[in-house]
């Protein structure tokens, strides 16, 4: 590969790819890292991890892809196909992305799972990543557990930064950036026992962190800024829980310690809540609790 912003390094990608999936022939044993030097990445076509054998537990996947960090090894999508991802990870076990720069894929930055999915993927890390002018997400995980997502910043997406919607359980986010994108910062809906820690959503067109159908998760230290919409929208309806398993219906056990909304509500003032807005329907219930934080905004009207 070539990684000289202008040459098409496609083909050497899929020719990696393919080498780690298919050496040694005996599945539980290959897979391994495909690193990526400092350059810039023209791939004209979505880079699909397969699941590649059989673990004890579930399908494997076995390749991590780690670069020079997010602002020296950058992959551009910009001529892949409508329709297609950046690196995408069918549903499997044991992989990671770290160190690396996303840019302008038709669709999400990196998609975990099948389209359309019915099974998991767990037991990944994504870290020090960029996903930036996807044509969707910037990262979308329709089902995924024991995941952890660390140090990444998503920005100027088509739809959301981290789009978590199906059903999850034990994801881990922490120090994630989701801003300037144009739906919400992150969108979070079927999320049970999992943690989002010192995360920040800013400028983003919708909400900060649009929450719904989701039981025993925490938000510790986390902030919004300058959102068009509310800091944090709270919200239960029937609608909203198609293909969500009803274990994790309706919001309970949410709880936010020591966040903060500051001079959201920017595109109409008195509208949306700068900390929290909060909407039921269909009679579903709702239960959160704010443990100190604090909420200012310096937009007329808005509280």
């Amino acid at each position: 590969a070539v990684g000289d912003e202008f040459a098409n390094d496609t083909t050497s990608f899929v020719n990696a790819i393919s080498y780690l999936q298919n050496n040694p022939s005996n599945k539980l044993y290959n897979g391994g890292t495909l690193y990526i030097p400092k350059g810039v990445y023209k791939i004209n076509q979505e880079l699909f991890i397969q699941s590649t054998g059989t673990t004890t537990s579930s399908s494997s996947n076995n390749i991590s892809i780690k670069g020079d960090g997010p602002y020296s090894t950058s992959l551009d999508f910009s001529s892949a196909p409508a329709g297609s991802n950046g690196i995408r990870y069918q549903n499997g076990a044991n992989f990671s992305i770290e160190d690396i720069a996303i840019f302008n894929a038709p669709q999400s930055g990196i998609y975990l799972g099948d389209i359309p999915t019915s099974n998991y993927c767990l037991q990944f890390s994504i870290k020090n990543v960029q996903c930036k002018s996807c044509g969707i997400h910037g990262i979308n995980a329709p089902l995924a557990y024991l995941g952890t997502i660390q140090d990444c910043f998503l920005n100027g997406n088509g739809q959301h930064g981290l789009n978590l919607d199906g059903f999850h359980t034990s994801m881990d986010v922490s120090r994630v950036a989701c801003s300037s994108n144009a739906g919400n910062g992150f969108n979070l809906n079927g999320l049970v026992y999992s943690s989002f820690t010192a995360c920040a959503s800013d400028q983003n067109t919708y909400a900060g962190y649009a929450v719904s159908n989701c039981n025993g998760v925490t938000f510790d230290g986390c902030g919004c800024e300058s959102n068009q919409r509310d800091g944090w929208f709270l919200t239960t309806s029937t609608a909203s829980t198609t293909g969500i398993p009803s274990e994790s219906h309706n919001i309970r056990g949410v709880v936010f310690n020591g966040c903060v909304g500051l001079f959201n509500s920017q595109s109409s003032a008195g509208t949306y809540g700068n900390f929290i807005r909060a909407t039921t329907s269909d009679s579903r219930p709702m239960q959160f609790i704010v443990n100190g934080g604090s909420s200012s905004s310096s937009v007329a009207g808005n509280t």
